[in-house]
């Protein structure tokens, strides 16, 4: 009887409280008081429960997609929360800033794969060439910014691809690039070509190094 008595009760009670809606906004409130206290990962568990059958489902799908790219840093995850929003709210006016972020997501994932298996080799050949140029840029500001007289002299030379006595020698590491190499001896980047010259039948015309192979170095 005590248990047919609490049925009734429980059901009066989900239906003065529009059931599983009830239900969904409390999950959601929790949810969003635990974003607030930063436990993020407690947030996305209690959001996940009250996406599916709710008119807020859209809304936790935008929230989770933050969530994931902001602060657990889940690309994968805020890519997925994304395109469902999209997919519910195509005309949102917030699809224009989302589609941006999934955009730049996209580049961030492809470049933390770039070493792995799960990216083609021309997307690494592609990622690992712009990679290289960003480098040269950044050493090419840093030599301006320490020493503009020496790199500006340094730009006036002619390019030589001496060797005999007036060359050095140097053993290759693991991440060494030619540009790298050519700001270490030489204290500009831009006498990368002339160490390629030099090294021309090793290197068969290619600029990837391998690490311990040895190369001359001009030393005009």
């Amino acid at each position: 009887m005590r248990l047919l008595l609490f049925w009734v009760f429980f059901s009066f009670l989900c239906t003065g409280c529009d059931g599983p809606t009830f239900f969904s906004t409390n999950l959601r409130q929790r949810a969003e008081r635990a974003e607030a206290d930063g436990k993020y990962r407690q947030a996305l568990e209690l959001y996940e429960r009250c996406i599916d059958g709710t008119p807020m489902g859209r809304e936790v799908h935008y929230r989770m997609a933050l969530i994931c790219s902001s602060k657990t840093h889940y690309l994968v995850g805020a890519l997925y929360h994304f395109q469902r929003f999209i997919e519910q709210v195509p005309k949102d006016t917030r699809i224009k800033e989302v589609l941006e972020d999934m955009r730049r997501l996209r580049l961030l994932l492809a470049s933390q794969l770039s070493e792995g298996v799960l990216v083609s080799r021309a997307e690494a050949i592609r990622l690992r060439n712009a990679n290289l140029s960003l480098q040269s840029q950044l050493i090419t500001l840093r030599s301006q910014k320490e020493s503009p007289l020496q790199t500006q002299a340094s730009s006036k030379k002619k390019p030589t691809s001496r060797t005999g006595p007036e060359t050095r020698t140097y053993r290759v590491k693991q991440g060494d690039t030619l540009v790298i190499i050519s700001a270490r001896f030489y204290k500009t980047p831009r006498r990368w070509r002339d160490i390629a010259d030099a090294n021309r039948a090793q290197l068969n015309g290619s600029t990837h190094l391998k690490a311990g192979i040895v190369l001359t170095i001009p030393n005009i």
